[in-house]
């Protein structure tokens, strides 16, 4: 299988049984690990061949398929030893010659002989097929005698066993697998079929922005390697601000950090540079080349750098007044002070959303997805703070700085609805307007504070 790197944000955990049907954690085997970059997980439904590999298309998908020793070595010991094992991503063709002619993984490659180990299977070991070529799947099995485990037919005698899933898809062409993409929140997968949406439409897979949460030691801002490849950084910048946010300021080691696993979580094997908010003041008092007069678009302090270990900032003639951030290996993001038109211009803007325009202590762009804040424009700004500062005034429907009559009337009229053309009629955000919002609207009557 083709290695994938994998990704930064997800850390996988043991392929646990647990009730239901998957278990609710996957493990990966990590490129840096010496694996695929593929994620694995047991299905505890026990059922035949057929119906587990449904299941597991099903969740983006597929059986199994151990191609090398190495990837069956790594991934048994991660396994609870079960009664006569696991049913796994190995089929013999039609017309193939019994026992041992025309076995191959799911993936179209052949089945080594070398894992083709046989054992005391009351069904029959491999080889002979004992059941006249009926036997054309494969299970996974060990016991005391076989502690590494080995693979076996099955057929009609076949008991209904448990499954292992393996993801391995690479929709977008991005280098890593899908599905840590998808549960590090990084690709959306609204209908929860294990494949990313953007895949399953004409839109370009653009990753979600990721939060880095106050509880986690965050700052509660949210960031995102996002938009094409700009040529110059005032660019970037703009676009930063076009969707709500600002090119991304790092102004501590830990956020640097954070940033940095966003970015390999997010981008291809190498980061081809992506501007950051840093820019040389030229006419600041503490301009000198190459390490005075550097500002943050927000105007925040100052003093933290991460500049990469070869002598930069190396700017001596005033040229390079922006700064680009780079790899310098698997898990490191680096500054190099940079001109704005950048060559070869391949710089991706790294966008920060910091902004709380209603001041209630939490930044927008999250209230946002939430949907407890509408941004009926898709510009990432909450709709109350673009028509009036009234975010903390919900009861007012209209946004006209004021809860009155015509509150009073957009409830009346939506009721029992979502809100129709007054989305903001559903106060509470429960999908009803009921007498929960009207509740509100005459418990808050009056101006705005």
């Amino acid at each position: 299988m083709r290695s994938l790197r994998s990704s930064a944000l997800v850390v996988g955990s043991s392929l646990a049984l647990a009730s239901g049907a998957l278990a609710q954690q996957a493990v990966q085997w990590r490129v840096e690990d010496g694996g695929n970059g593929h994620w694995y997980a047991v299905d505890t439904t026990h059922s035949g061949w057929t119906a587990a590999r449904e299941r597991a298309l099903a969740r983006g998908g597929d059986l199994a398929s151990f191609e090398t020793a190495e990837e069956h070595a790594w991934l048994l010991p991660s396994l609870p030893v079960v009664t006569h094992g696991y049913l796994i991503g190995g089929t013999q063709g039609p017309g193939s010659a019994a026992p041992n002619t025309g076995w191959r993984w799911l993936t179209g490659s052949e089945i080594s002989p070398a894992l083709m180990l046989a054992d005391d299977n009351p069904c029959g070991n491999f080889p002979p097929d004992v059941e006249d070529g009926q036997q054309d799947f494969l299970h996974w099995r060990w016991d005391a005698i076989n502690p590494y485990g080995d693979i076996n037919d099955g057929g009609t005698c076949f008991l209904l066993l448990q499954s292992i899933t393996e993801w391995s898809a690479d929709c977008n062409n991005d280098g890593i697998v899908d599905y840590g993409q998808v549960q590090a929140g990084l690709l959306a997968d609204d209908d929860t079929n294990g494949v990313p949406d953007c895949c399953q439409s004409e839109s370009r897979c653009v990753f979600q922005a990721v939060e880095w949460s106050i509880p986690s030691g965050g700052n509660g801002h949210w960031y995102q390697l996002d938009g094409p490849y700009f040529l110059t950084w005032e660019s970037a910048r703009k676009y930063a601000e076009s969707v709500g946010g600002h090119l991304v300021t790092l102004t501590s080691a830990s956020e640097q950090a954070f940033a940095a696993s966003v970015a390999f979580a997010s981008s291809p094997a190498q980061i081809d540079d992506c501007w950051i908010g840093a820019y040389q003041e030229l006419s600041a008092t503490d301009y000198v080349e190459p390490a005075g007069g550097w500002r943050w678009v927000t105007g925040e302090p100052w003093s933290f750098t991460a500049w990469r270990p070869d002598g930069q900032p190396k700017d001596v003639n005033g040229s390079m007044n922006v700064i680009a951030a780079t790899t310098v290996a698997s898990d490191l993001l680096r500054w190099v002070d940079s001109t704005s038109g950048h060559e070869p211009g391949n710089c991706q803007a790294f966008v920060e959303w910091s902004a709380d325009c209603n001041r209630d202590g939490v930044v927008d762009f999250g209230q946002i997805r939430s949907g407890e804040l509408l941004d009926e424009n898709g510009n990432h700004t909450p709709d109350c703070c673009e028509s009036a500062p009234f975010c903390n005034c919900p009861a007012d429907v209209d946004s006209s700085g004021a809860v009155n009559g015509v509150d009073l009337a957009a409830i009346l009229n939506t009721w029992g609805t979502t809100g129709g053309k007054y989305p903001g009629a559903d106060i509470n955000r429960d999908g009803t307007v009921d007498g929960a919002d009207l509740a509100e609207v005459l418990n808050s009557w009056g101006a705005c504070p």
